[in-house]
């Protein structure tokens, strides 16, 4: 019976990124979403890649109502401000992971059907995950201090005032919120 051998190397200045590219590449997998497993799942919210820089949040928001109306409860569409278009992705939490399925299957691998676009929709899991976290990732964002309400997260009309939503409450405050020449907060 014949020894197998394993080559064994030393160390070498390299080695960080070498094992650098295989932890990013292992974290990534984790973000890919298994279908078989979505009810296993703990995560309920997933990142829309490679949109269209035309499509806006109204379009978005139309297309995803289409078959997900009332089956989330944030949404969020990262705008250049100078260029004033999307930055080719977004996040949206669902309010049961079980939508995710059926979103990954109508959205992924797929292309846009506006604009002639040749680029080919993903989703994968996101790196915050849940209405909270989220909520809390852009309670101090400078988005929120946006006049514009396409450029902040959206909330769907019928989660905007539910009690745990405190995004809503923030973004409702801050359109009754005003700040005078003076300085002074004035409230609508």
């Amino acid at each position: 019976m014949e020894m197998q051998r394993r080559k064994v190397s030393m160390p070498t200045g390299n080695d960080k990124k070498v094992g650098s590219n295989k932890i990013r590449k292992r974290n990534e997998e984790n973000f890919d979403i298994d279908v078989n497993n979505v009810e296993t799942d703990r995560r309920s919210t997933v990142m829309i890649r490679n949109i269209p820089n035309k499509y806006d949040l109204n379009l978005m928001i139309q297309t995803i109502d289409r078959n997900y109306q009332g089956k989330y409860d944030f949404f969020y569409l990262p705008i250049d401000f100078k260029n004033k278009c999307n930055l080719g992705y977004a996040f949206i939490n669902f309010v049961d992971k079980r939508y995710i399925r059926d979103f990954f299957f109508e959205f992924n691998n797929k292309r846009w059907g506006r604009f002639n676009s040749e680029k080919i929709c993903q989703i994968r899991y996101a790196k915050i995950q849940g209405t909270s976290a989220l909520m809390s990732h852009f309670r101090d964002s400078n988005i929120m201090n946006q006049e514009d309400d396409t450029v902040k997260p959206y909330i769907p009309p019928e989660f905007k005032f539910n009690n745990k939503d405190k995004l809503a409450e923030l973004i409702e405050k801050q359109r009754k919120t005003t700040v005078s020449k003076g300085g002074k907060v004035q409230y609508k």
